[in-house]
């Protein structure tokens, strides 16, 4: 876990980034905010951030040891990924066959939510947010600009008469 929170950026930049970029940042930002809510279980304050990550990690074992403690063992399966046999264990638990692709050789186990795939979504973000950072603060300050353009010169002709 400590591997992946805040290795782009610490949290409290992203409440920039989700002002800055209203369409990806923003509703992101929202979600892991309400979600370390939930994880939290109420507990904390609604502004409680990533950057705490011993709160994180404690959340984060007492919901398995939860897990582990409401499911029947015969009805739960704790997947450890990268060890090559995830497909034979999902599949004998589920009691299915194990995917094999057009050459008949077992299909490889979908990596989409590891630790690269997670950073490089940020860093994706963070240079969107950024981009639209800029073309907000480039567009005010050519409005502010162009007022105190408009101001200096409304003053300078009602100077000169």
């Amino acid at each position: 876990m400590r591997m992946t929170v805040g290795t782009v950026m610490p949290w409290p930049l992203w409440r920039l980034l989700s002002w800055a970029d209203p369409e990806l940042a923003h509703p992101w930002y929202m979600f892991v905010r309400f979600m370390i809510y939930l994880a939290l279980n109420n507990q904390q304050n609604w502004n409680m951030s990533l950057s705490n990550t011993d709160a994180m990690e404690k959340a984060y074992t007492e919901h398995y040891a939860l897990v582990r403690k409401l499911v029947p063992k015969e009805q739960l399966l704790e997947l450890e990924l990268g060890g090559g046999d995830e497909w034979e264990r999902l599949c004998g638990f589920l009691e299915k066959d194990v995917p094999v692709g057009l050459n008949g050789q077992v299909k490889q186990y979908p990596r989409v939510n590891d630790k690269g795939f997670f950073i490089a979504f940020r860093k994706r973000m963070l240079w969107r947010a950024g981009m639209w950072a800029a073309q907000k603060v480039l567009g005010y300050g050519a409005l502010c600009g162009l007022v105190v353009a408009a101001g200096a010169w409304c003053y300078s002709v009602g100077k000169s008469r």
